[in-house]
Parts: structure tokens; sequence; C-alpha cells
């Protein structure tokens, strides 16, 4: 809820408003893990307990016109291609499989939103995700709309990780932070999806370059056993000796 004691200068349209305690990974994104029981466990990796969580990570970033409005937009039609509720189609191209009639725009739009709320975000979680001014003006200005972005900029790579041949929809993980073909990417799985971000000025190639979102509305997803995904079979034995100690 937006107050007067929270007032401050909204990180999207840059006016001094009450700002509002929003989301820095959209709310609709944890439905898979809390559907059960209504909550799920924050583990840690350090020497913390885990702790029962039933919402996400929120900052008082923006206010209320911009996180209810600007943002919701995009995010709405997002959670309709993750969760159901638009159409698309899909065809199978072998250890792929092709999306085609996705809204470029708003797609990608929401996930970059994403990303740019990570980088603004001060909670240790997101500690990875260092865009710098020059990046977060650029996302910032394309979600008020002031201009779009082509293929080659800020690309958007998707794989689906399969656990024993399974998708697994309800996992979320905090992003990491690599380097590939000169560009900084940031890898993090949300809804069970693992959406890459490439952050910088150099051109994608061979396999990464058949994966990003396409402004015709197609997306190549690859299908993938998560032990082929060196950092994510990790943070999986991670997480399993983790969950042993509970």
């Amino acid at each position: 809820m937006a107050t007067r004691d929270n007032m401050g200068c909204c990180r999207l349209c840059l006016e001094q408003h009450p700002l509002v305690d929003s989301h820095i990974i959209p709310s609709f994104l944890y439905k898979p893990l809390k559907e059960k029981d209504g909550f799920y466990f924050q583990l840690s990796t350090g020497d913390k307990k885990e702790s029962k969580v039933q919402k996400g990570v929120t900052e008082y970033l923006f206010c209320k016109k911009c996180d209810n409005e600007r943002l919701q937009k995009n995010e709405d039609y997002l959670a309709r291609l993750i969760l159901g509720g638009t159409s698309f189609r899909g065809s199978n191209l072998g250890s792929s499989r092709k999306i085609e009639g996705l809204n470029y725009q708003k797609t990608k739009l929401a996930l970059l939103s994403i990303l740019w709320r990570m980088s603004l975000s001060k909670h240790s979680l997101f500690n990875e995700v260092t865009l710098g001014l020059k990046h977060e003006e650029a996302l910032r200005c394309g979600i008020m709309g002031s201009q779009q972005f082509g293929e080659e900029e800020y690309p958007i790579l998707l794989t689906a990780p399969l656990f024993q041949g399974r998708f697994l929809a309800d996992c979320i993980m905090g992003p990491s932070r690599t380097k590939a073909e000169g560009n900084t990417v940031y890898r993090c799985v949300l809804a069970g999806f693992l959406f890459s971000f490439a952050v910088g000025s150099n051109r994608l190639s061979g396999k990464a370059a058949e994966l990003n979102l396409r402004k015709d509305g197609s997306w190549v997803i690859s299908l993938i056993d998560v032990n082929d995904i060196p950092f994510l079979r990790t943070a999986c034995v991670q997480i399993g000796q983790r969950i042993q100690e509970l």
C-alpha cells in the first residue's frame, strides 16, 4: 500500500509519488509453487534456517500507476502465456519445440522488466544482476514505451530443463551471471523455464542465435536434460542436500 511515508522517486516514471510495495519477480510466477499449501519454502545456502514464505521479494520502487498499469499490462500477457489463457501454435523440432503467434513486444518487455527490477533491487537474492546505469536506463525507456527493442538488442533465450524426462513448473531459482561470446549473460529459472538474458553488443551465433525470441512472434525452446546444464545440475545437487537437512 502506498502512503506518504513511502514518498520517493519512482524508478520507472522518475516522478515523486508515494511508492508501493512491488514484486521484483511477478507474483504469478510463484503460483505453481504455492498451489498446494499456499506457501513455499525459501532455502538459504548459508547458515540461516529455511523460512516459510507466502509471497516473493518486494521493495518500494514504483508508484501505483507504474506498478499497476505500466508494468502490469505486459505482465498480464506473460502470465497468460505461461499459465494458460492466450493462444499460440506449437510444433516439435526434434529436441526442441517451436512456438509461434506470440506478441513479441509484450513478451520481451515483460521479461526484460523482470531483469531490470532484479538489477534495481537491493535484496541479496539478486546480487548477481548488475546491469549498470546505461542498460538500466535503456530498459526503463523501453518499458515506458519510448523505444522498442529489436531481436539483437537484449536477446532472450529459452530452455526447458527436464528432470528425469519431466518438466517441473513449480521451480524458481535466483539469477546467476556468466560470460558468453563477449556478452554478460544472466540466467534464472522462472516457472520451471530457464531464461537467459544476453547483455552486450556482440551478436549471438550458433545454437544461442536459434533460441532467441523472434520479432515474428516465434520462439524455439530447447528441451534438455538438467544433467546437461552444468550450473543448474550443481545447483540442484546443492538444493537436494539442503532439503535432506531440513
